[in-house]
């Protein structure tokens, strides 16, 4: 299945809808064929975090980079915040803390050119635990 970009409507009414009718699983299947919103992919991402955190990794990775397209120090904050509290996390839920560590260069590769990016990212601390 694919996962659509963030900033996909798509499917939000829908979700919404399965989501009020208190059926999470149908939801996220509506948002994963048709898209919606990134406060509700954030939401889908909470209620499913717990029994399925690997399907919460895509969705925090895209909104990280949302973030940072915020391309100001309090997005960055933010994005720096994001990864170190809960992609920290969501890796060793999956079982796989040492793909943290991946993950961050990943973002220091991706984004080297945003100095005060980077300045925020020097902070995270890849052997702590989560």
């Amino acid at each position: 299945m694919r996962h659509p970009s963030l900033r996909s409507r798509g499917c939000s009414e829908l979700v919404r809808v399965l989501l009020w009718e208190g059926d999470p699983d149908a939801a996220w299947e509506a948002a994963e064929e048709g898209g919606c919103s990134r406060d509700l992919w954030l939401k889908l991402a909470d209620l499913r975090r717990a029994e399925h955190p690997e399907d919460t990794l895509g969705v925090y990775r895209r909104h990280v980079e949302s973030v940072i397209a915020g391309r100001d120090k309090r997005a960055y904050a933010e994005a720096v915040r994001l990864i170190d509290k809960t992609m920290r996390a969501l890796n060793a839920e999956c079982g796989r803390p040492e793909e943290f560590d991946v993950y961050v260069e990943e973002v220091r590769t991706a984004h080297r050119a945003k100095r005060n990016l980077m300045k925020l990212m020097s902070g995270l601390d890849p052997a702590r635990a989560a």
